[in-house]
């Protein structure tokens, strides 16, 4: 089972506060955190919002889909005989 947790990044400079997804990751007996959550999209930074709430909302859509977050099938074109 995956770990996550939120963490509140607030940046001094320009007075603004984000909540970032994190996942724990281990190697060995060592354990650590990161913000690369390994999912199945291209990730271009971390994931988060400027709310708490919104980040707990990613997170619970990140949990129930295992980090699968695009779904594909395939879709048969039906014959025109068949119609």
């Amino acid at each position: 089972m995956t770990k996550y947790r939120i963490v509140r990044v607030e940046n001094h400079l320009t007075g603004k506060t984000q909540f970032q997804i994190e996942r724990q990751k281990q190697w060995l007996w060592m354990t650590s955190w990161t913000t690369e959550l390994g999912l199945d999209i291209s990730q271009n930074g971390p994931v988060g919002a400027s709310y708490y709430d919104g980040a707990l909302y990613k997170l619970n859509k990140i949990k129930v889909n295992n980090g699968q977050l695009i779904r594909r099938g395939v879709v048969d074109k039906p014959n025109k005989g068949n119609i």
